[in-house]
């Protein structure tokens, strides 16, 4: 039997990819789900995507025939632009969510009376541990300041659960820390700057992707031709800039639209 397992979205999303490779119709086919989506917190944090395996129903690989490959074949190219569009109208819906329920945050804290100026580190660790209750993650919090900076190191009493906190590049791990940002900001006349990390991923990160820029280069250079990295956020796409400002017979660029943004690689022939 003939199958494949696709992640997306939505249950619909990964089932239509799945079709789509298999290239048969939804009749066609058995479809199991092996793990449902999950919104996660606020639209985002902890979000899971679903996955789903489709398997052919056996009595339909034998009737095919060729013309029907080609028609389905020759549908691939629009059924994959349709669903990346609904994918990126769906995107564009969550941010809006995302937005509603940050506006949420923002009402509810912005109704604690600040008395002193300093009480924004106690309100930065509070809103943190909330969040991470929130998470039904349990954590310890440690916070060191040092000129209105703030640090926050998070260790998981369950090891395990320190990928959830992390996400999919550190995605989960960025937006716990924007939104710590922003209620500590409420509460303070000067800006504040607050770093969250967890098991020292920012710095492991961080000499992960400019080993990966070096390599990269090395890779354009041999083989004449731009390379084009994953999409990443502001903060990685300069590390990489960085790592590669002096290297000879390179130039980097960023392209793209965010969340998509990402570099490319130059070779420069000279």
């Amino acid at each position: 039997m003939k199958s494949t397992v696709k992640m997306a979205k939505t249950i619909d999303d990964a089932v239509r990819l799945a079709i789509n490779e298999l290239q048969v119709s939804r009749e066609d086919v058995d479809i199991e789900v092996l793990e449902k989506p999950k919104s996660g917190l606020f639209g985002f944090i902890g979000a899971k995507d679903a996955v789903v395996k489709v398997s052919v129903k056996d009595n339909v690989i034998s009737e095919e025939t060729e013309f029907v490959q080609d028609i389905l074949y020759s549908d691939r190219e629009k059924v994959q632009n349709d669903i990346k569009r609904e994918a990126e109208d769906k995107t564009k819906a969550e941010k809006i969510d995302i937005k509603e329920e940050t506006s949420k945050v923002i009402e509810e804290n912005s109704k604690i009376e600040v008395k002193e100026d300093d009480d924004y580190a106690n309100i930065a660790k509070e809103f943190l541990q909330e969040l991470l209750d929130k998470m039904n993650i349990e954590c310890d919090v440690k916070m060191t300041e040092e000129d209105r900076f703030l640090k926050f190191e998070i260790f998981p009493v369950d090891k395990k659960e320190t990928g959830i906190i992390i996400g999919k590049r550190g995605d989960t791990l960025d937006a716990i820390q924007y939104l710590v940002n922003l209620v500590t900001n409420m509460h303070s006349k000067e800006y504040i700057r607050i770093s969250l990390d967890i098991n020292n991923y920012r710095k492991k990160r961080a000499q992960s992707l400019k080993t990966l820029a070096k390599r990269m280069a090395k890779k354009a250079k041999k083989f004449k031709k731009d390379i084009k990295l994953e999409p990443m956020n502001p903060y990685e796409r300069r590390l990489i800039h960085s790592a590669l400002q002096d290297e000879d017979g390179i130039k980097t660029v960023s392209e793209g639209e965010e969340p998509y943004r990402r570099v490319v690689i130059r070779y420069i022939n000279k």
